[in-house]
């Protein structure tokens, strides 16, 4: 009887997938890839060769797309592939929590998630961020599932926390502390079964490390040493205000580095949206431990708490992406706060019931509506950005930049996966190294000024466009690039 009532809500979760996907799909599919995509792609497609992999990155990310990369260069279709990818993790990532609240609340909550407009943008990328947040939702799920489920509800956790640390092994550090939390600290649950869901945890964890791990002896010269170069590279993590910087980014721009006061992407009223989110989580709160919904509530709480400290105790800069993770379990109590006002909205007389619900629905259709604009906001700089560089190549290609070819400079990733050239490592980018290959075939420096880089003496400058009007690059041709 129990399945047949969650059956409904099983179809209305998949269906909240599916429209997501179609939406994520429609806004971003013509998106070409970002500089970050551009090297996770690298490390599996058969076209380029690998851009440089620093520290912080891990494999999973690129391992997520491999199997369509390596079939096809068509970036429309890798954004289709993802997208699918995404609304399967959607639905796997809530369909714990049908067993866990009322069967509607992690439908909302998935509605929630999925109209945020970072979720829509990152969703269907190669960015490992999204992948985490639902990672998290299901690992947390199944953890509160596995205090008095089947077995195979702990083998789930370990699964999804296994995939959470392939994919961004610090981010699955401190998913983990919160899953430790939830083991041994929320009731109801034997001391022995506690036990084994932490040591079960913590081995998903060191087995998701891995391949992490393995890379940090044989390329970085010890784990210690990659930690270092990880934090070198994010400037430095420790105690700092990054809640900051994270509140600053929170409507644009996507990498908010260095991140001072002129880094606003929109004007103060452009926050407003975040009360909605606050005020769904209090009502939640309130609903969970009136109707004795504390423990979900509880851990999903602890989890999206833990998750979110490194980006808001130890970063020294922002991205809206950072914090996805911490959406997607706060989404949880705040689609029980919608579905517990809606409830409790059940007045006497018929005319203010509706006028009540009418008022919840203008709050969540307030709330998507400004995530609507901020969206159109944030796709349409990137979608231009990321046009010009194809413009800015197609100006080279009638100068002669043409396969087989090479690049070098700023942004050479992108400009690699656009241009169907190979990106120079770094020891071909020393001078004697340039010139030579600069005389055997085409090849293209892009620099910031007129001034030529170390070992392009000679070399044909091409004052490329930029955004606006503007001047972008110096594109700096080698002798071999004819017409």
């Amino acid at each position: 009887m129990g399945a047949e009532r969650r059956a409904p809500a099983a179809w209305a979760l998949g269906g909240v997938a599916a429209l997501a996907a179609l939406v994520q799909l429609w806004v971003i599919g013509p998106v070409l890839l970002g500089p970050d995509e551009s090297v996770y792609a690298s490390q599996v497609s058969p076209l380029i060769p690998p851009s440089p992999f620093t520290a912080p990155r891990a494999r999973g990310t690129s391992w997520l797309a491999a199997p369509i990369i390596e079939v096809t260069s068509d970036q429309f279709v890798w954004r289709t592939y993802l997208t699918v990818l995404a609304a399967v993790a959607l639905v796997l990532g809530f369909w714990p929590w049908l067993r866990l609240l009322p069967r509607w609340v992690p439908v909302i909550a998935a509605a929630l998630l999925s109209g945020l407009w970072v979720s829509v943008f990152y969703a269907p990328t190669l960015m490992p961020n999204y992948w985490v947040a639902v990672c998290g939702v299901a690992a947390t799920g199944w953890l509160l599932r596995a205090r008095t489920g089947p077995w195979w509800a702990l083998l789930s956790t370990a699964i999804a926390v296994v995939a959470a640390a392939l994919l961004r092994p610090p981010d699955s550090a401190f998913l983990v502390v919160g899953l430790l939390g939830v083991a041994l600290l929320v009731p109801g649950t034997a001391l022995r079964r506690r036990l084994v869901s932490a040591v079960t945890v913590l081995a998903a964890l060191v087995l998701g490390w891995l391949p992490w791990l393995i890379e940090a002896v044989t390329r970085y010269g010890g784990i210690r040493a990659r930690l270092d170069a990880g934090s070198d590279y994010q400037g430095g993590l420790h105690p700092q205000p990054g809640f900051l910087y994270a509140f600053r980014s929170v409507d644009g721009p996507l990498l908010c580095r260095p991140c001072g006061a002129g880094a606003v992407g929109t004007p103060w009223y452009g926050y407003l949206w975040l009360l909605a989110p606050l005020l769904l989580i209090i009502v939640g709160i309130v609903g969970a431990w009136h109707l004795r919904y504390r423990r979900a509530v509880a851990g999903a709480l602890l989890v999206a708490a833990c998750s979110a400290v490194p980006y808001l105790l130890l970063t020294g800069y922002g991205a809206p992406r950072f914090l996805l993770p911490a959406y997607a379990l706060l989404s949880l109590p705040a689609g029980f706060g919608v579905w517990w006002a809606w409830q409790r909205l059940a007045a006497p007389d018929r005319w203010a019931r509706w006028l009540a619900r009418a008022a919840v629905v203008v709050v969540i259709g307030a709330l998507l509506a400004s995530q609507a604009v901020v969206l159109d906001h944030v796709r349409t700089a990137a979608y231009e950005s990321r046009e010009l560089f194809a413009a800015q190549l197609r100006i080279l290609a009638g100068k002669g930049l043409r396969p087989p070819c090479a690049v070098a400079g700023r942004l050479s990733n992108i400009r690699a996966l656009l241009s169907d050239c190979r990106k120079l490592d770094p020891q071909e980018r020393r001078p004697p190294s340039l010139r030579a290959l600069g005389r055997a075939g085409p090849v293209a420096y892009f620099a910031k000024g007129r001034t030529p880089p170390p070992g392009t003496a000679g070399w044909t400058p091409v004052q490329l466009p930029g955004l606006d009007g503007r001047r972008g690059p110096v594109a700096f041709l080698s002798p071999a690039a004819t017409p």
